[in-house]
């Protein structure tokens, strides 16, 4: 399986247990992470234009960084979420 990358037209293949911020690092696209994959930062914030069903709920740290930064349904953090089908993100 597959996710794209719509601003960057890009296909990134899915691996197991990786999240979908170390995804785009190993694939060299840009998004920050200025807390290294913690959650604790914001920056690696992505909108789920297609797929978001398949995703997880929100995780604590996730839902706080949320309520935090005020994020509508379909923000996400990167650094936070393993996608497991075939996901469309844009990196704001």
């Amino acid at each position: 399986m597959r996710f794209y990358v719509e601003n960057t037209d890009q296909e990134v293949e899915i691996k197991p247990d990786c999240s979908l911020l170390e995804h785009l690092i190993q694939n060299d696209i840009e998004i920050s992470h200025s807390c290294g994959g913690m959650g604790s930062c914001g920056t690696c914030r992505v909108l789920i234009i297609n797929g978001s069903e398949s995703l997880p709920p929100r995780n604590a740290e996730e839902q706080q960084r949320a309520t935090d930064l005020q994020f509508q349904y379909h923000e996400r953090l990167a650094c936070q979420i393993c996608p497991i089908q075939n996901l469309t993100i844009k990196i704001p």
